[in-house]
């Protein structure tokens, strides 16, 4: 029993040293994005710097400046209308829920389909597989 205690003592500290080493970058990584947002609405792509939320990583990294450090305005063309569009589609969907609460707290009945939500069902595995379906 002992042997137990320390097992799940020694697994817990993993834990907890994984979880602090695995998040340590996320507050300078907000900084550095926060920051690329307010240059982007200094150059006219965004209105507010939240909104470098709305740009996929492949984006941001395309983005490239001028010799003279100003923003081509083919670039703040290509992107002001995909960050309208993404957080017009934000907008859209921010009253539905993406999984039945009932569900995750335990109120519901596994496998009973919520209407408005969306991602329903029974999770099976935490994992994820892929390959051809036969």
């Amino acid at each position: 029993m002992l042997a137990a205690v320390e097992s799940a003592q020694a697994g817990m500290a993993f834990r907890e040293d994984s979880h602090f080493y695995a998040t340590k970058a996320i507050p300078p990584i907000r900084r550095a994005y926060r920051e690329l947002g307010r240059r982007l609405v200094l150059a006219g792509v965004l209105e507010e710097p939240d909104e470098i939320h709305h740009l996929r990583f492949e984006e941001l990294e395309s983005i490239t400046d001028n010799d003279d450090g100003a923003l081509p305005a083919s670039l703040r063309d290509r992107l002001r209308p995909l960050v309208l569009a993404r957080a017009a589609k934000r907008r859209e969907l921010e009253g539905i829920p993406l999984l039945d609460p009932a569900l995750l707290f335990g109120r519901g009945h596994p496998g009973r389909q919520m209407e408005g939500v969306l991602v329903s069902g029974t999770a099976a595995s935490r994992s994820q597989a892929t390959g051809r379906f036969v």
